[in-house]
């Protein structure tokens, strides 16, 4: 019974020490150990709630469906810039040398139409797989957009 108490006792001090989390109508306080006055006196410091969306941290993060529409329009635009934005930093130079030079002859159109045809066919916390096709003399030609999270929890594509 004793080591229930001492343990209990320097359970309160810690809590003492290091400042106690007190909840009130969703704000979050510290106790302030400088003030004099009783327990209400103590709520002077806020702190954000955490339950606040790591998303205000950055832009709104779009679906994989919403980077399709956006690599989608940026085509139709001619907006190479904003199409590589959608592309994992990894391959975005490569990408861009591509979609220039479909851009010098023309063929940025023939993207847009492909894009058209995505399907969503998988979908994980991390990972989301696109089918596009084309029609060829007759026969249907099968490709992937394959979209991976990055470290900021934002959709990119990792391949085309």
């Amino acid at each position: 019974m004793q080591n229930k108490q001492t343990g209990l006792a320097l359970i309160v001090i810690v809590l003492i020490v290091v400042g106690v989390l007190i909840i009130g109508g969703g704000t979050y306080y510290f106790l302030d150990l400088n003030k004099k006055t009783p327990l209400p006196g103590y709520l002077q410091k806020p702190i954000p709630s955490p339950t606040t969306s790591p998303q205000s941290a950055f832009e709104k993060i779009l679906t994989p469906n919403q980077i399709i529409s956006d690599l989608q329009k940026a085509a139709l635009e001619g907006d190479v810039d904003k199409m590589v934005e959608n592309f994992h930093i990894s391959i975005q130079d490569s990408y861009r040398t591509a979609f220039n030079d479909a851009k010098l002859v023309g063929t940025l159109d023939q993207i847009t139409m492909l894009l058209q045809t995505a399907q969503l066919i998988k979908e994980g916390n991390n990972y989301a797989q696109f089918m596009i096709y084309k029609i060829e003399n007759g026969k249907k030609i099968s490709s992937f957009i394959n979209m991976i999270k990055d470290v900021t929890g934002t959709w990119k594509i990792k391949s085309l």
